[in-house]
């Protein structure tokens, strides 16, 4: 309740009229009812008591002498009752004792009944009066504790936005709003948004921002200046301004809405990884075939013929192409690692082997790598490869007009239970700011259409996967270096080739509905020694199966019907002497329980071989 809406409902208070005579207690309702006082009678103490208790009563007018109640009791039990009431005896028994006890217990005036009414309407109004300044002190002490005590900035303005009075401590003299607030947002001053909210005789909003000088931290505050009721323009109106301290709100706003973009962003991520995880799949078989005809191919031809250099950039984009398949595989979680030991150096070599056509004739390869079963990690052996050839083509893209491209692995000095490779060139280098966003998924600094963004994002993904370190040192015009670190595994576990002629040859069913994956893996097994039936459904593989005929291998797919594969492998399992190798992106995408090795898509004759080898080592049980 406001001081004005106190001080109007005190002035309108209740005037209670305490006699037993009738008569008497109608002539003092009429009278005061004349002089515009509402007013209610009682005629007894308990009438009295029930309407003090039941209502705001001003005023009593209190006769001492009551069937029920009488003298200073009377008006003990009034005064407890109703405390901030003004109570005016009226009597006809009137006596000095009497008179001096009433005042002693705290009546506010002793009146004798037949003398001059107008001495009872006088003392009715002052008694009025009284109460509602009671009323109105009251509401105003506690109108400046909450004023005094509130977290916001309240201040009395004047037209040329001078400070008069504030919340903030005593204002010797008027200062200026800039003194407690920081500028406006707007632009314009705190004075002129003062000015127009006089003009317009309506409360104006506004915002201010600045460095708190205390602290040394932005704030930012809403403010509201609104014209005080009652001023008018022309005689000098104020306004009260309130300022309120926003920052935390609109950091928090500013937090919801960053997260409500992360989630949106997520979700959109969700979607193209799933949309990108179903591409990769199909990509991943294009992939296999180009691949393993292109070897072939390139096998056939000398290195001086005029299909060689053609055959090793096909080459070159198919290994491309695979590495963003098994990037966006991997960003989608349809291909987890498969740890196994693998020999740095033999990687490096292998993957220079591919690679070395497709570098520039300005460019030079040098290598220093340990001797084979030293610089030995557990990991992936695909990711492996993945990683060393991301890094050697990006070395190729560095030095466009030549360089030196060298890598090197082996034992780190300072640790050997940890092993290194590196992958340095003398090209154009990276400034620190480029440094530090390599990694970020996304980010390339080539030009639009020659880079994802997602190699060195995956290169990281992956060693960090092994439990191993990336760094990279990098000065502009100088070239870059790449070191890597990986905990050293044991030569255990890792197989050595064995006499081909003891595991590869006989008959192999494959199981592949696509069309150039079969045709792949029928060449690739063919010059492995094997007589291939070729199914594109579980159904035909699965009569194949209860036939008499005794099988060596069996190959696989679940791209298609997973149930159907899962039965024709168990089939297989089941008879004595069958290899039976799985075709899938991942274990985990076949499931617990289908006996046999998987060979993860996608792969090369070396995987194909490797994984015939392990599976007639491990026979499914």
């Amino acid at each position: 309740m406001s001081p004005v809406q106190t001080l109007q409902n005190a002035l309108e208070a209740t005037v209670l009229a305490v006699d037993d005579d009738s008569i008497q207690l109608n002539l003092i309702l009429e009278l005061l009812s004349v002089e515009g006082v509402h007013a209610i009678g009682a005629s007894n103490a308990a009438e009295a008591v029930e309407a003090l208790e039941g209502s705001e009563i001003a005023v009593v007018i209190l006769d001492l002498r009551l069937p029920d109640d009488e003298g200073s009791h009377l008006i003990q039990r009034v005064l407890d009752a109703a405390p901030r009431s003004r109570v005016i005896i009226n009597t006809g028994f009137a006596d000095l004792e009497t008179a001096k006890d009433a005042v002693n217990l705290g009546a506010f005036a002793y009146l004798e009944k037949g003398r001059d009414a107008s001495e009872l309407v006088v003392a009715t109004h002052r008694g009025l009066r009284e109460f509602a300044e009671q009323q109105m002190a009251a509401a105003l002490r506690k109108l400046e504790s909450i004023v005094t005590h509130a977290p916001d900035l309240i201040a009395e303005v004047a037209p040329d936005g001078r400070v008069i009075t504030s919340n903030r401590g005593v204002i010797e003299q008027p200062c200026d709003i800039a003194s407690l607030l920081p500028p406006t947002t707007s632009g314009e001053t705190h004075a002129m948004h003062v000015g127009t909210c006089l003009e317009q005789g309506a409360p104006v909003d506004f915002e201010c921002a600045g460095v708190d000088s205390d602290s040394g931290t932005e704030r930012v505050f809403a403010v509201r200046v609104a014209p005080i009721v009652g001023d008018r323009p022309e005689d000098g109106a104020r306004t009260v301004l309130i300022a309120h301290d926003i920052t935390e709100r609109i950091a928090a706003e500013r937090s919801l809405r960053e997260r409500d973009e992360q989630l949106r962003q997520s979700q959109k991520m969700e979607a193209i990884g799933s949309l990108a995880g179903g591409v990769a799949h199909d990509f991943n078989n294009l992939t296999i075939a180009i691949q393993a005809f292109a070897k072939l191919a390139s096998k056939s031809v000398p290195d001086d013929h005029e299909a060689s250099e053609p055959l090793a950039r096909i080459l070159e984009a198919a290994d491309q192409a695979g590495s963003i398949t098994q990037a966006l595989l991997t960003y989608t979680r349809k291909r987890p690692a498969q740890r196994e030991s693998v020999d740095l150096a033999d990687i490096v070599r292998r993957t220079f082997a591919i690679t070395h056509r497709a570098l520039p004739a300005g460019i030079e390869m040098k290598t220093n790598l340990a001797p084979d079963g030293v610089a030995v990690v557990l990991g992936d052996e695909t990711r492996v490869q993945q990683v060393v050839m991301n890094l050697a083509l990006n070395a190729r893209d560095a030095m466009r007009s030549g360089g030196v491209l060298a890598i090197s692995t082996g034992v780190a000095p300072d640790d050997p239970t940890m092993t290194t490779l590196s992958v340095s060139d003398t090209g154009v280098g990276m400034s620190e700011a480029v440094c530090s966003r390599i990694f970020e998924p996304y980010f390339t600094t080539k030009p639009r259409g020659q880079g994802t963004g997602l190699g060195l994002s995956m290169i990281q993904g992956i060693v960090e996967e092994m439990g191993g370190l990336i760094d990279v040192s990098s000065e502009v015009g100088r070239g870059t270096t790449f070191s890597l670190t990986f905990p050293r595994a044991s030569e255990e576990g890792k197989h050595e080739p064995q006499d081909s002629g003891s595991i590869f040859g006989g008959r192999a069913l494959l199981l592949e509905p696509n069309e150039h994956v079969r045709s792949v893996l029928t060449l690739l097994l063919r010059t492995m020694g094997y007589v291939v039936d070729q199914f594109t459904a579980a159904t035909g593989l699965r009569a194949w199966v209860e036939s008499e005929e005794e099988p060596a291998l069996a190959l696989i797919s679940f791209d298609a019907d997973q149930e159907a594969s899962a039965e024709v492998a168990r089939a297989c399992a089941d008879r004595e002497g069958v290899t039976v190798v799985l075709l899938a992106e991942s274990p985990e995408s076949i499931g617990q329980g289908v006996p046999g090795y998987v060979l993860a898509r996608p792969f090369g004759r070396r995987d194909l071989e490797r994984a015939i080898r392990l599976a007639s080592e491990s026979p499914a049980p």
